[in-house]
């Protein structure tokens, strides 16, 4: 689901969050070569909202935790190698559409912060900060009073082939090593990696949790697919399992109409 969005939002830039208009009171910066060259060495990369990672690590659910941002732009990626005529295209969604955006290399508010296309009406920035090394990008939203109605906070992902949101629920929840039994009662050790790589499990290479519910028949419970991918093309037809993490186990399903069936492999982590 997520690539076709992604196709969607570079070819056809697709604004579904804002009005498409440029934000007003913004004063020219002076030397706009310096600021894009520093502010591009910042930015450039994934980014995933604070509160989806803060959700996740409560609810050990991405079913849970998608209920409840659904409304909020969860991830961004940001390409500043195509930055044109002094404006920067932002791909972002909220797990299930893009909401994109331009950013504008004008002033804002503050040293630290630059227009972008006005989110839901609304005069909107992003800022960043920099504090012990660790970067953080927020998005703001002002009222005409320009004072803040609405931040949210994202950090950085390291570099990965798959997106920021997946990248997170695979390292909170899923990546690591574990212990499997398999079917001549021989323990086998299985790695899932925080990329979407595993190892040592049903002949696979690769594996994704699903982190977007709304398109899915069966979207009432979470579910994660075990696949071989050799340079870039399914090879074996994927298997869908339902899951559930309890202590340091996962348990993998099958599943029908929304239901648990059969508890079909347990996993323990090392």
């Amino acid at each position: 689901m997520k690539h076709a969005i992604t196709i969607i939002f570079i070819f056809f830039f697709v604004i579904s969050c804002q009005t498409n208009e440029k934000p007003i009171n913004a004063t020219p910066i002076v030397d706009k070569e310096e600021l894009i060259k520093n502010f591009k060495r910042i930015i450039h990369g994934s980014w995933v909202q604070t509160s989806y990672v803060a959700d996740i690590s409560k609810t050990k659910s991405p079913l849970k935790s998608y209920k409840n941002l659904l409304d909020s732009i969860v991830e961004m990626m940001i390409d500043t190698s195509d930055i044109r005529n002094e404006l920067l295209f932002i791909g972002a969604d909220n797990l299930h559409e893009a909401c994109s955006f331009f950013l504008y290399f004008e002033q804002g508010l503050s040293a630290t912060s630059f227009p972008i296309d006005s989110l839901k009406g609304n005069y909107s920035e992003i800022a960043y900060a920099i504090t012990n090394f660790d970067t953080v990008l927020m998005i703001n939203a002002y009222d005409k009073e320009k004072k803040i109605i609405h931040s949210a906070e994202y950090i950085k992902i390291p570099q990965s082939s798959v997106f920021a949101s997946e990248y997170i629920v695979n390292k909170m929840l899923i990546a690591g090593t574990y212990t499997y039994i398999n079917t001549a009662d021989q323990p086998t050790t299985v790695i899932f990696t925080d990329d979407g790589h595993v190892t040592g499990f049903l002949g696979s290479t690769h594996y994704h949790v699903r982190t977007d519910f709304i398109d899915d028949f069966e979207n009432n419970l979470d579910k994660m697919f075990i696949s071989n991918i050799i340079d870039g093309d399914l090879i074996h037809r994927r298997r869908e399992f339902a899951y559930k993490i309890e202590g340091d186990t996962l348990k993998l399903y099958n599943s029908s109409l929304g239901q648990l069936v059969e508890l079909k492999y347990t996993l323990v982590k090392q």
